[in-house]
This record gives structure tokens, sequence and C-alpha cells, in this order.
């Protein structure tokens, strides 16, 4: 026969791929940011993070950390996004405002850290760009700040901060 047969034995003692990381691909953003983001909007996909499956049948897990805050202090809003379209959503009802996640009121001198994580399947090896916009729960046109405070004067009392995405090929 002459053929070759090799197996590889992970730490574990499996010698399978299944729920192993193939490739983790990550994007920092500490520089501040800020739109106008109408009623039920969401503002522009932001900390792009582009990410080529090697399978097709492999899943994607999106981890996102979101640093923000609003002109006023209503609950701040966000959503996932795969290509510029929102994932991870809440199920639609009435008139109610679909996102991935969000928080309450908070005051406009401080950020909400909001947090995002969802394990995508989107069954391609064609790349794909995840990353999230920034939304509110207001009836009005409202600023979104990444990254700062409305109230970002020059103090030490006056932080920034940085928003990050991750992205994980999880094999199947």
């Amino acid at each position: 026969n002459g053929g070759i047969i090799m197996a590889i034995y992970y730490g574990d003692g499996s010698h399978t791929n299944t729920g192993r990381v193939v490739q983790v691909l990550h994007t920092l953003r500490s520089s501040t940011f800020s739109e106008q983001v109408a009623n039920g909007g969401l503002g522009s996909v932001l900390c792009p993070t582009t990410i080529t499956p090697k399978d097709n049948n492999n899943k994607i897990l999106v981890r996102a950390m979101v640093s923000m805050s609003l002109s006023t202090g209503h609950g701040r809003a966000a959503s996932l996004t795969r290509d510029g379209t929102p994932i991870c959503i809440g199920e639609a009802a009435s008139n109610r405002i679909r996102r991935t996640s969000g928080s309450g009121h908070a005051t406009t001198t401080g950020h909400t850290n909001i947090f995002m994580e969802f394990l995508d399947d989107p069954q391609t090896t064609s790349s794909i760009i995840y990353g999230f916009a920034m939304g509110h729960n207001e009836n009005n046109t409202l600023w979104t700040y990444l990254n700062r405070s409305e109230n970002d004067n020059d103090g030490t009392h006056v932080s920034r901060s940085a928003s990050t995405v991750t992205v994980m090929e999880i094999a199947v």
C-alpha cells in the first residue's frame, strides 16, 4: 500500500477539530466618533472586522464591546451587524425597535458599556464583515457618541474609552 497515515492528537487526548478555534480576528477602536441617529435607526457600522471562513460549515463567534453615550440620558442601544445587516436582534412586536442589546437611562457625562455576543452560522467561505451600529430608545433624532461622553470637556474627571469587535471561527 505504501500510504502514510497521520493523526493529530490534542492535549485533551482527542483527535477531532470539532469545537476548536480556527482563526481569531480583532479590531480595536480607541478614537472617538459621533453622528446623529434617527428614532428607530442605526448609525454607521463601526469596528468593521473581516473574516473569511475556512469551511462553510463552521460557526463564527462574534463579540463586541461598545462604549457609547447620547446627547440625552435616555436608553442606549446597539446591534451586531453582518455585512451591514443587523443580526441577533429581538423578535418583532408591534412598533418596538429590534436591537441586539441595550441599556437603561444614564447621564450625558458618562459612558455606557454594551457587551454583545452571538454564535453566527453564515454558511459561506466568502469574506464577511462583522461590526456594530449604535442606536437609542428616544422618539427624536439624537447624537450618538463612541468612546466619549457628550460632555467631552478637558479635565481629569472626564474619560475616553475604547470599543472592540472580536470574531472567532469555530470548527464544527
